[in-house]
């Protein structure tokens, strides 16, 4: 096929997204497969959403994009409710996956 994927798709932590991506990377395989690595921004609990910062968006975009790999943040949700605190709350995880991960999509 030459339809590429967007995976892992991983539900947890940012922190684990890059043990997958690696795992990916290292597979010929899945590798040649792989076109975006999507992340979904929720926090171990696979409910609440992540308070990932600028490093680890930025650590996670230099490991897509030295395979050529673009980011996506393909779910998310859990944020405070009410419009300014919830809204807030957004657009800083929504700042840091654009700006510190390159992230060239938010789903």
């Amino acid at each position: 096929i030459q339809t590429l994927i967007f995976m892992p798709e991983d539900v947890q932590s940012m922190y684990h997204i890059r043990g997958y991506m690696q795992a990916i990377l290292n597979d010929p395989e899945a590798k040649k497969y792989a076109g975006i690595f999507a992340i979904h921004n929720y926090a171990n609990d696979g409910i609440n959403p992540s308070n990932e910062g600028p490093a680890n968006w930025r650590e996670t975009y230099q490991m897509a994009s030295s395979a050529g790999r673009e980011v996506w943040m393909t779910e998310t949700s859990g944020f405070k409710a009410g419009f300014v605190e919830g809204g807030l709350e957004m657009a800083k995880s929504m700042y840091n996956a654009i700006y510190y991960g390159n992230a060239s999509a938010w789903v």
